[in-house]
């Protein structure tokens, strides 16, 4: 039988599920990671943490649900919201990992949303652009949050519904 798994990288956590092709879930796990604030404002994290947690709970819902490994079909990836993952020229991280609730350049787009040109910006980013400050520093949680809580199961007969239902 055929084996789905989805891995969702989630702000302060990772959660790694396996789904038959019904939707029932097979095993899931979930591990999570800190939010680094070096200086006020300051959101980061570590991507080799990220790789390192994924590894970890793929590793362990393998092992839960037997010869999973080779019955994989498909694997499904979802990632938390805007982040800047620099790159060296070996292709690893140079860096720490600017995530999306970092406040240091607020006045940055403060002096932007008040420049002439702050419509035009606008017109190409879109309406749904980021590039507003936010006012309230980052979050100290490290509890799973968003999207990873709706993978928990609500009973041993959980079901993840498609689209369509």
């Amino acid at each position: 039988m055929a084996c789905l798994i989805g891995i969702d990288l989630g702000t302060s956590s990772v959660r790694v599920v396996a789904l038959d092709p019904a939707g029932e879930i097979l095993a899931m796990h979930g591990q999570e990671y800190p939010i680094h604030q070096p200086a006020p404002g300051f959101a980061e994290q570590s991507p080799e943490e990220w790789w390192s947690a994924a590894c970890a709970c793929l590793r362990r819902v393998t092992e839960t649900v037997s010869g999973t490994s080779e019955r994989v079909a498909a694997i499904g990836l979802s990632g938390q919201m805007h982040g800047l993952v620099l790159l060296g020229s070996d292709a690893g991280p140079l860096r720490e990992a600017i995530i999306w609730p970092d406040t240091r350049t607020a006045d940055i787009c403060r002096e932007w949303e008040a420049s002439p040109g702050a419509q035009a910006i606008g017109s190409v980013s879109g309406p749904g652009s980021t590039a507003r400050p936010r006012t309230r520093s980052c979050p100290r949680t490290t509890s799973a949050t968003g999207s990873a809580a709706a993978l928990q199961p609500t009973s041993p007969t959980h079901r993840v519904r498609s689209s369509s239902t």
